[in-house]
């Protein structure tokens, strides 16, 4: 029976020790030489080295703060969020508050319900909303006259980069406090009868949300502009459907509608902060006692979630991207070994379970090029009205990167009125019929 206790003891001791280093190997090995690479690629800096950054003023959104104590006050409030990251405690990291912008200037008035007066982002007929409440939206306008004059000077801005560390808990800009304050006073501007200033004014903010979107290190900002560039192309459009087929269209027009780029579809930087705020040095242990460390590797997360983050970092996805063939991202499995589930079994729960819907973001990206896209197919077509060749003929005819995927159906209505197409994103409430000019 002795001999029997000490074979055993033997054995469970072999156990452990065999535990241990497969702890020990899970937590010290090296990442492979893809999950290497990818950690790489999320690490190269990729802020523009020159422009001016919108971010500060969008920070201070809801703030009457004069533009030139705009970027020297943003700087003192990166330092205090640092400093708040610094020292995130570990037991309080969900309760305690981010530091947010209390600038010395006053808070301008929110829009409140003067918001349902306003064109929406996902409002179909903007022109319409501007003629049936005319003398009211330009009330509700002057009301709110700082407001759209700060959203409108996003127009004097090249990128909107956050150059605070990222962090899952750190405040965000109010990117929807001022939202259709530029759009409605577009409108009014047309219908009132000034068509040329109510058009300057629509290319200008697509041509504004263009820009920002293709340059923003932000998942909530890239998203948020391109959704209003999307919509300010659906009101540039019914503008256009009023218009004479002759009439002269300002230079911002044909700008904002050029040709696609790699960075109108681009995800690298923004995925590369998603992967920061998500997995940055401290973010998983913020709710774990220092005893429970065993639990859940850091390392070990990153090294498992950088392949899926780096995705849109590779020359195939871009091309993919811009070609508009649709993209599935890869799942967030991590596909551990034994090792991973030894050292750092929580960690790989975690990203087991995620619920980051990777599919989403590509599906946007897309979709806004399709819409850039569409928007210089109607130009095209209205600067190429005296070819008399049937309508269908010369869609299928326009220039080569103005073609879209053939899943979003791309076609004529039965009335050569409007074109139809779908989304890869499948939007809820957004029309997929896009006004025509007149003359075509």
């Amino acid at each position: 029976m002795q001999q029997l206790f000490k074979g055993l003891a033997w054995l469970v001791a072999g156990a452990c020790i065999l535990l241990v280093l497969a702890f020990a190997w899970g937590r010290l090995r090296p990442p492979t030489e893809a999950q290497a690479a990818a950690l790489a690629t999320l690490h190269v800096p990729l802020k523009p080295v020159q422009g001016r950054n919108a971010y500060p003023l969008l920070w201070f959104s809801d703030f009457d703060v004069p533009y030139d104590q705009i970027d020297p006050l943003y700087a003192k409030d990166g330092e205090r969020i640092a400093a708040w990251i610094a020292n995130l405690s570990s037991t309080h990291a969900t309760t305690s508050d981010s530091p947010a912008p209390h600038p010395p200037y006053p808070a301008l008035a929110p829009l409140g319900e003067d918001r349902s007066l306003l064109c929406a982002m996902r409002d179909n007929d903007c022109l319409g909303k501007a003629r049936a409440h005319a003398e009211v939206l330009r009330v509700v306008l002057e009301r709110h006259h700082a407001r759209l004059e700060r959203d409108q000077a996003l127009s004097r801005y090249d990128y909107a980069w956050n150059d605070v560390p990222s962090h899952l808990f750190a405040t965000i800009p109010s990117y929807g406090s001022s939202l259709g304050l530029w759009s409605s006073a577009a409108a009014l501007d047309f219908v009132a009868g000034r068509t040329q200033q109510g058009l300057e004014s629509t290319c200008t903010q697509a041509l504004t949300m263009r820009r920002l979107h293709a340059h923003s290190n932000t998942m909530i900002g890239n998203m948020v502009f391109a959704g209003r560039l999307q919509s300010v192309t659906r009101l540039f459009l019914q503008m256009l459907s009023e218009l004479p087929p002759d009439q002269a269209l300002p230079d911002s027009c044909s700008t904002a509608f050029a040709p696609i780029t790699p960075d109108d579809v681009d995800l690298c930087t923004v995925m590369r902060e998603e992967f920061a705020g998500f997995l940055g040095p401290g973010i998983m242990k913020l709710d774990r006692k220092w005893y429970q460390s065993w639990q859940l590797s850091e390392t070990g997360m990153q090294r498992l979630a950088a392949p899926v983050y780096a995705v849109p970092c590779n020359e195939t996805a871009r091309e993919q991207l811009l070609s508009d063939r649709r993209f599935e991202a890869p799942s967030m499995n991590p596909n551990p070994d034994l090792f991973d589930w030894v050292s750092n079994w929580a960690g790989v729960i975690r990203l087991d379970i995620s619920t980051i819907n990777f599919n989403a973001y590509y599906n946007r990206q897309q979709d806004t090029a399709a819409v850039l896209r569409l928007g210089a197919t109607i130009l095209w077509l209205r600067q190429t009205r005296d070819d008399h060749r049937p309508l269908d003929v010369r869609l299928a005819q326009r220039p080569a990167w103005m073609q879209v995927a053939n899943d979003r159906g791309l076609k004529l209505s039965p009335d050569n009125a409007s074109l139809h197409m779908g989304d890869h994103g499948n939007y809820p409430t957004w029309s997929d019929e896009w006004p025509l000019p007149k003359g075509l």
